[in-house]
């Protein structure tokens, strides 16, 4: 059990490693799209 658990952490940091740079991102487009039949303004 203590092997999974460790693997499951290092799943987790990897995660939020892989996103980090989302929280930085400064300059967002937006961009119009087809959601459930209406036109929705999404960012990009």
């Amino acid at each position: 059990m203590p092997r999974v658990k460790k693997c499951l952490i290092y799943i987790g940091i990897a995660a939020f490693l892989h996103q980090l740079p989302r929280f930085f991102d400064l300059k967002y487009v937006p961009h119009v799209t087809v959601w459930r039949g209406h036109f929705e303004e999404v960012c990009r």
